[in-house]
């Protein structure tokens, strides 16, 4: 194939898939075109067949999933309401076909497909080294917004501008030509590709086991609660000694002072005397002058001091125990404490005195 006949066949097929949307009876919305359903006619026209997954645009435009997955737009894998320009992205990838003569996604199974193009937005390789024209095409075709994708009439219009480009043929022919040199980038991307692939596969197991788990989990819970006294019982019991010591000390003292005072003289006098004794201090009152208004006949000093002291020390000792108890795949476990009887010993000493 070279530049002639590529354009050529790009344009018999878009020119097909206008008549389908806009000029047809009745608007039809492909859904399932690929290059083995685009055939070569007597005239070496290009024409467009097998419309089994084909729709009526004013039926419905909520569609079941169909096609062939490396051929279909995002929202017709995901079952979503569609419009022509799902056909605008499979055109893209027939186009992708007759540029790289490869496999689109090639070894890769149809729901990783879908699964790359859906979650990870992944779009086929355009070699760096292809024409810049079909590259930025290709890119249109493949939006993930519908409404951005070109229609089959702006097709027609892009390729009607690259026929009159007299750079395309040359850089067009040369891309061809050298496929060993920009081959390698796609494959490139399918061993990628093929990597997350395997990473989706080791999830999906692991989301698998986890399933059959619960599953098992649920059914051994129904089991057990219609009859919760057959289930076997296993009890395990371990023990732990402990010993605690606690000393309390306390110290408290006291002291008083107690004058009491006689007199021969008359009571009114008492009271400047007594006063006069207590700011002279004791060392004073036996010098006091006998001449005063108050005779003394007798003194008596009562002092008294009081010490106390209590000191209280506790032992404790006993032994812990814990047990575990298990039905099944589910664990009751409960710790008790158990004190033997604790030994208490309380030592009081007061002084007094």
């Amino acid at each position: 194939m070279d530049m002639d006949h590529i354009m050529t066949w790009a344009t018999d097929v878009a020119k097909g898939m206008h008549y389908l949307h806009m000029e047809a009876p009745v608007k039809v919305i492909h859904r399932d075109l690929k290059s083995r359903n685009v055939v070569i006619a007597a005239d070496g026209v290009l024409k467009i067949c097998d419309f089994g997954a084909s729709r009526f645009h004013n039926h419905t435009t909520h569609m079941s999933l169909v096609g062939t997955f490396p051929w279909m737009a995002p929202e017709v894998i995901q079952s979503l309401p569609v419009s022509e320009t799902c056909d605008t992205y499979s055109y893209g990838v027939v186009l992708w076909e007759m540029l790289t003569r490869e496999v689109p996604f090639k070894g890769l199974e149809g729901l990783q497909v879908a699964w790359l193009v859906v979650e990870k937005n992944e779009r086929l390789t355009i070699p760096s080294s292809c024409p810049r024209s079909f590259a930025e095409l290709l890119h249109q075709c493949w939006e993930a917004d519908a409404k951005k994708r070109p229609s089959f009439k702006q097709i027609i219009s892009i390729l009607d501008s690259m026929s009159n480009d007299t750079n395309l043929p040359d850089q067009c022919n040369s891309f061809l030509h050298n496929k060993a040199e920009w081959r390698c980038e796609i494959e490139a991307t399918l061993e990628r590709l093929k990597k997350l692939e395997r990473d989706l596969s080791f999830k999906e197991q692991e989301l698998k086991e986890r399933e059959r788990r619960l599953k098992m989990w649920e059914q051994k819970l129904t089991e057990q609660s219609n009859t919760p006294l057959l289930l076997p019982l296993a009890a395990r019991m371990s023990e732990e000694s402990y010993f605690e010591s606690k000393t309390e000390e306390s110290n408290s003292a006291e002291m008083s002072c107690q004058i009491t005072a006689a007199s021969n003289g008359e009571g009114h006098g008492m009271t400047p005397s007594l006063q006069a004794m207590m700011l002279m201090g004791f060392g004073d009152i036996f010098s006091m002058n006998k001449a005063g208004a108050v005779l003394h006949s007798g003194m008596q000093i009562n002092m008294q001091a009081k010490q106390n002291s209590s000191k209280t020390t506790s032992k404790r000792k006993g032994k812990k125990v814990n047990l575990a108890l298990g039905f099944s795949d589910f664990d009751l476990s409960e710790g008790d404490d158990a004190d033997d009887d604790g030994d208490e010993e309380d030592n009081d000493m007061d002084n007094s005195e």
